[in-house]
């Protein structure tokens, strides 16, 4: 890069605001909040209301899928869920995006590293806006299929 590019303002002004997001982010100003007292919904099995956010991916354990929840045991948790269910649940039945899921699960936060440089599921789930972790008994009840998913 030659010294001209120095002697731009715009590139100090893309500078400053690039290392303003960084120290705004190690301050935690990104990851999703919680209101209080719903710290005690962790580690209990709540019938969770949501609507499915993405698509449903395979993975070692099973199958997961991000949802944007809306009651747990008919009281108001407006949180992004990640939801997971076993390897043995049956893919046809996992709802579709945008379809509405009501489902036992057993609630978590995400877990912080356990070592020095392991992997950090907060910081990972906190950069999708994802709150809470959410481990299905079953594949629950569906709503209808969303007009647009629709084949």
């Amino acid at each position: 890069m030659s010294d001209s590019a120095l002697r731009r303002p715009l590139l100090w002004l893309l500078l400053a605001y690039m290392a303003a997001l960084c120290w705004l982010r190690a301050r935690g100003a990104f990851e999703p909040r919680l209101a209080p007292g719903d710290e005690r919904w962790a580690g209990r099995t709540a019938l969770l209301d949501a609507v499915a956010d993405g698509p449903q991916r395979e993975e070692l354990a099973g199958w997961k899928m991000e949802a944007r929840a809306v009651a747990a045991d008919g009281r108001p948790f407006p949180y992004r869920v990640l939801l997971r269910w076993p390897r043995s649940a049956d893919p046809d039945a996992l709802p579709w995006p945008g379809q509405e899921i009501r489902v036992a699960a057993l609630l978590r936060r995400p877990r912080r590293p356990g070592d020095p440089g392991g992997f950090d599921e907060s910081a990972f789930l906190a950069e999708r806006g994802i709150a809470w972790v959410a481990r299905a008994s079953g594949s629950g009840e569906r709503g209808p299929v969303p007009r647009l998913s629709a084949r």
